[in-house]
């Protein structure tokens, strides 16, 4: 039920990523939010989530990830088609988010969660 209520905000969030790549991959854009969305619940609710937690894609992390992706289409490396440009652009991309979540599992691993406690309240909670 979490997705349903959910899936404006990804539709939005899948399109917000992909901006940088111009109006062709609007389309691209949404299919990555729904399919985002589908996957993040099934995961969520297979590794036991919260009943009253709505799992999916953010505002905030889109904007991080579309500038992610207007940096890495402002490489001089990358090749001058643009259908062959925006697909490297792509698998970089992913190829970083899939090492950011390595390093979140890595630092989960080595314990460094318990420094958390070190942070005030009112930081933590906005």
């Amino acid at each position: 039920m979490s997705a349903v209520v959910a899936l404006p905000t990804t539709l939005v969030v899948g399109i917000l990523v992909f901006a940088p790549l111009g109006p062709k991959y609007i389309t691209a854009g949404v299919m990555a939010g729904l399919l985002g969305a589908a996957v993040v619940s099934i995961v969520s609710g297979l590794l036991g989530g919260a009943p009253n937690l709505v799992s999916g894609g953010r505002s905030a992390m889109a904007l991080v990830m579309a500038g992610v992706l207007a940096s890495i289409l402002s490489l001089d490396i990358l090749p001058a088609d643009h259908s062959a440009h925006a697909q490297l652009a792509l698998v970089l991309m992913f190829v970083s988010i899939v090492l950011a979540g390595v390093i979140q599992v890595g630092i989960g691993v080595m314990g460094m969660g318990q420094l958390i406690k070190y942070l005030p309240h009112a930081v933590i909670s906005g």
